[in-house]
Parts: structure tokens; C-alpha cells; sequence
């Protein structure tokens, strides 16, 4: 979803709804160079990744997985009270440098992602 400001007969670009989140890195090949490049806003979906890295399975995972996203972003969100009381326990500590890069490393893609793969980007 792109999010459009129109202001004195002018339309401009100031943000994109895209998913992210440990199990999907897709975001970072293209969109969020260009996004920076730009300077647009990206609001995030999806950190999650539909409730595999949530408390469903393991409590610690979800709110490792949020805090990741949010020292990579900064930006995570809710639908409901609970779930943002849930998410905010995310911010209450700050993982390692170490910890980061040893995240990155287990969740970096190993292929470009569909569709920049058929287009040959990276």
C-alpha cells in the first residue's frame, strides 16, 4: 500500500505499507534502499509472520522477533490494546550487537526473493 500526501494541487509519495519480518527479509533488495533514497516512510505488516513468531509457540519468540523489526525499523504496530500492551514488551531491552548479527545472519535471505529473481535485481 502506498500512502500519498496531496497538498496545493501537488501528490507526493510519503510512505509504503510492506511486510517484514525474520522469515521475510524481502523488503530490504529493493524497496527499502529506494525507500531511504527517497526519504518515504515504510510502515510495517506482518513482523510476526502471521503468528508463527508470536506467543502461540513461544512468548520469547515474538517479542525477540518485534524487538528485531523495531531496531531495524522502528516501527510496529497493533489491532487491538492487548496486542500492543503484548508488542510494547518488545521495547523493554535492547538486544547485542551480537545478538543482531547473529539474527541476521540465521534470517538472511539465501535467494533473491520473487519477483526481483525473475528480474534478475538485487
Amino acid at each position: 500500500m502506498l500512502l500519498l500526501n496531496y497538498v496545493d494541487g501537488a501528490l507526493s509519495l510519503i510512505g509504503l505499507q510492506s511486510r517484514y519480518n525474520l522469515l521475510d527479509r524481502s523488503l530490504e533488495f529493493v524497496l527499502q534502499p529506494a525507500c531511504a533514497e527517497l526519504d518515504v516512510g515504510i510502515l510495517l505488516w506482518g513482523v510476526t509472520a502471521e503468528s508463527f513468531l508470536t506467543g502461540k509457540y513461544t512468548r520469547k519468540s515474538a517479542v525477540v522477533a518485534l524487538n528485531w523489526v523495531q531496531q531495524n525499523c522502528s516501527t510496529i504496530g497493533a489491532r487491538a490494546a492487548a496486542q500492543l500492551e503484548e508488542n510494547l514488551k518488545s521495547l523493554e531491552f535492547k538486544m547485542s550487537p551480537e545478538q543482531m548479527k547473529q539474527l541476521d545472519e540465521v534470517s538472511k535471505p539465501t535467494e533473491i526473493p520473487f519477483p526481483y529473481s525473475i528480474l534478475s535485481l538485487r
